[in-house]
């Protein structure tokens, strides 16, 4: 009787310890269900579906994509993805252009962007936004490597200069006010589009591109980002909208998801952690003032537009980006200076103070506790474990009113491998279980660091 007690409480401890948890091994798990849901939803021509329809096609597909080149999948590379990958590819690639007839004339030769499934011109910025990601990774060891393309528009092209097109067709298009709306030179922008104009100036940074002035500080005819982010951020007044950025202005729509993506576009005119406007946003995110905006959830005030930042797969995308942008993701071990005794700690405690710790991480034979601000540990939990908005059974999640299926899951697999874990500190074993401990770690694939 005294055994069989013993071992039910041994039992009840190891759920016990599965709670609120997010070890690298489970990380790993959720990523690779992850990515079997997706690659078991791939459509026959390589594509995503998704729920905003025919137009969300190439979005879905790039956001799919990305999770598994990111986990160091390439296209027909003879892996357990490779066909998937490929096949992807192939879809995304079919789609890119080099003109754009717009309300404005065409665009400038030379320009490369990416057309929605449907061929709908008011959607041209999301999906060139969301496609530029997967030009990056697939170029990421070699930018000069030479792409193999029936879309005569890339074959023979390099990455490199793929991403050149990109970010000369965003700076073409840039909105008179001088951010981006849904398509090239709209006549107004909003905050919720714009990030995904500053997405291809960081990838092309990591290339030595350079960021035409103009994007920045205007010219003649167009305004520059500095002009759009100082009237889409909230004065600092004392009040809950202080700091963050709003739609077409610093009230209207103003959540989480436009300040991560107005940290991009920060990022994009080179302004330091230090600067006031930075430091605005961040306090914006961090801040308790109504209501705790950090750990606010998906849905509230009623309005989908509003989203909130957990379980929000538009927002939670937008914020970690952004936070990354800034130093947000950090391993002691991987030599980046920070004075704390956490060596598991990922997530910068000086940018995001309200993100709860206690949260068990670290490797599954040497667990840790994350400390009060590692936000990054809290959004790996929450995606695992929320009995809401936490991973499915199918490896899927459940997303959030647009953001569902392929966008969620790609936008979460890309989250949970954001970082890479430090090299694996084994303790010594009994001398039985060395070979089986070996065996376990040499097929474990170990998460690499991104750039962004």
């Amino acid at each position: 009787m005294i055994k069989r007690k013993i071992i039910v409480l041994m039992v009840m401890l190891a759920v016990a310890g599965t709670v609120n948890a997010a070890t690298q091994q489970e990380i790993q798990q959720a990523i690779n269900d992850g990515l079997a849901y997706l690659a078991g939803t791939q459509q026959g021509s390589g594509n995503w579906l998704d729920s905003n329809g025919s137009a969300g096609y190439v979005a879905a597909t790039a956001s799919a994509a990305l999770a598994f080149i990111e986990e160091g999948y390439k296209p027909y590379d003879g892996s357990i993805y490779g066909t998937t990958v490929g096949k992807a590819v192939d879809y995304l690639y079919n789609y890119a252009r080099d003109y754009q007839v717009t309300r404005d004339g065409s665009a400038p030769a030379g320009t490369i962007y990416w057309e929605s499934a449907n061929f709908d011109l008011n959607r041209t910025t999301y999906t060139t936004g969301l496609v530029a990601p997967v030009i990056y990774a697939l170029g990421k060891a070699n930018p000069n490597a030479t792409i193999m393309s029936t879309n005569a528009l890339l074959n023979g092209k390099t990455y490199k200069q793929v991403m050149q097109g990109t970010m000369d067709w965003f700076t073409y298009g840039q909105d008179p006010d001088g951010g981006w709306r849904y398509y090239p030179n709209y006549g107004g922008s909003d905050n919720s589009t714009a990030q995904w104009g500053a997405l291809p100036y960081l990838y092309g940074k990591q290339w030595g591109l350079a960021t035409p002035v103009s994007v920045t500080t205007g010219d003649a005819t167009t305004l520059g980002l500095d002009d759009w982010t100082a009237k889409v951020q909230h004065p600092q007044d004392g009040s809950w909208l202080a700091g963050s950025s709003g739609y077409g202005d610093g009230t209207t729509y103003a959540n989480m998801s436009k300040t991560g993506g107005m940290l991009l576009q920060f990022a994009v005119m080179g302004l330091p952690i230090s600067d006031s406007r930075v430091q605005n946003a961040l306090n914006y995110m961090d801040s308790m003032v109504s209501f705790d905006h950090w750990n606010q959830g998906a849905l509230y005030s009623g309005a989908q537009w509003y989203g909130g930042n957990l379980g929000n797969p538009y927002a939670m995308w937008a914020v970690y980006k952004g936070l990354d942008q800034y130093g947000g993701l950090i391993w002691n071990d991987n030599g980046t200076p920070l004075d704390t005794s956490d060596d598991f700690l990922v997530g910068d405690p000086s940018l995001i103070s309200t993100a709860p710790g206690g949260i068990t991480i670290g490797q599954d034979w040497n667990l840790q506790t994350s400390a009060a601000g590692d936000w990054y540990s809290q959004y790996c939990d929450f995606l695992l474990n929320d009995p809401t908005y936490g991973q499915n059974a199918n490896g899927s999640w459940s997303g959030y009113a647009y953001w569902q299926g392929a966008l969620a899951a790609g936008w979460y697999i890309n989250i949970l491998n954001a970082t890479g874990a430090p090299p694996p500190i084994i303790p010594v074993p009994a001398a039985v279980l060395l070979g089986g401990i070996g065996l376990a770690v040499s097929s474990w694939r170990l998460r690499r660091r991104k750039e962004l």
